[in-house]
């Protein structure tokens, strides 16, 4: 492991105080982080206001502006649950904690909720729970349709589908466990083909296919891991899951092992299924950070249009880590650098097509930290 520098931060941007005094929010801090991808903004949730930011191509954070609330159709002021951008960054999707059958689409240039989608009738509770884009580009493209997430089900979203009719769930596009799996279903990521990975509180993680494999039983099941499945991240081919548990992350091949040109998501893996690469930080790093390690959901970078990531990024408190992609797939599990931020990461992101900067927030700050990596180990 080695220690990157010191980790300072390049360049912090708050919230202008001016812009949200008159809807100032006592107590609330920074709660999710959404990074465009096509465009160059970023969408910091600070109870129910939206903090905008603006990250340039030499790394400089200014803050825009702030949304100053998010007010669904029906009046009421709430915080999200979840967010996540949609439709070349133009929209950003939201969840109500208090409508869990609603997906909110807020228009960005407006700053105002313009439609609700709904996943079920008023009188059938359906709810979404988390959110995925159809395929892992259409972050940063005009496809309407995306893919929700319950603990029992995924299913397919239809913007396009009229607000006359009860729902935008697409019926035939969607996978329902039966009642007595009870799958506790947590997660979800999808590749540029559109194959999903689906990560469970009960550790098992789920490889549906492409097309019409979303209303089919998953190809592919890797059982428990002993612990709950935090955040999963796919890489853009699919031959890489990431998943992410509280002291660890699973670093898991998908190559079919006599079919090398087939993943787990096309074929079943049965019996031959590899074994999956455990990533933790040595004994002497958790006890620099204090003892205990409790990961937030870890990412790879993010290149519009490869199948070439590089690195992972996660944190556990004020910490940064990330690992050499490639040298974590062949098994050297020591191989990641961190840094010390000035406070807690609530959330953090590469920037696009960058491997160097990754983008944290903090409670009350948003700055951009780089890594360096090839630095001599420093330890205090």
């Amino acid at each position: 492991a080695e220690y990157m520098g010191g980790g300072s931060p390049h360049r912090g941007a708050r919230y202008d105080e001016d812009a949200v005094r008159a809807e100032h929010e006592p107590g609330a801090q920074n709660s999710l982080m959404e990074l465009g991808k096509y465009r160059d903004r970023a969408f910091v949730c600070r109870g129910t206001q939206i903090g905008v930011f603006k990250y340039t191509e030499d790394d400089q954070l200014d803050f825009v502006t702030t949304i100053t609330r998010c007010q669904g159709l029906d009046g009421s002021i709430f915080e999200p649950s979840r967010m996540m951008l949609h439709q070349q960054d133009s929209s950003l999707l939201m969840l109500n904690p208090n409508r869990l059958n609603t997906v909110s689409r807020m228009d960005l240039e407006r700053g105002q909720i313009v439609d609700e989608y709904k996943t079920s009738p008023d009188d059938v509770n359906v709810k979404v729970l988390h959110m995925a884009p159809t395929t892992k580009f259409d972050l940063a493209a005009a496809d309407a349709t995306f893919v929700g997430l319950n603990a029992n089900a995924l299913f397919r979203m239809d913007p396009r589908v009229s607000s006359a009719t009860s729902s935008q769930r697409v019926e035939a596009q969607g996978f329902t466990f039966s009642a007595n799996t009870k799958p506790l279903l947590s997660c979800i990521a999808s590749t540029e083909a559109g194959e999903y990975v689906v990560g469970s509180q009960k550790g098992e993680i789920r490889l549906f296919s492409a097309g019409d494999g979303i209303s089919k039983r998953p190809k592919t099941t890797f059982p428990g891991c002993g612990d709950p499945i935090l955040g999963i991240d796919v890489t853009a081919s699919g031959d890489y899951i990431l998943a992410t548990c509280e002291s660890y992350l699973l670093l898991i091949p998908t190559r079919h092992p006599d079919d090398p040109t087939r993943t787990g998501f096309q074929k079943p893996l049965g019996k031959d299924k590899p074994r999956p690469i455990r990533l933790r930080l040595d004994p002497v790093d958790v006890a620099k950070f204090g003892g205990e390690v409790s990961f937030r959901p870890a990412r790879f970078d993010f290149t519009l249009g490869t199948r070439h990531e590089r690195v992972i990024a996660t944190s556990t408190g004020p910490w940064l880590v990330c690992w050499s992609f490639a040298r974590a797939a062949r098994g050297d599990i020591h191989s990641y650098t961190y840094a010390r931020a000035g406070d807690a990461i609530v959330s953090e992101d590469w920037l696009p097509n960058d491997t160097a900067s990754v983008m944290l927030t903090l409670p009350d700050d948003v700055t951009i930290a780089h890594r360096t990596p090839g630095r001599t180990p420093k330890r205090k």
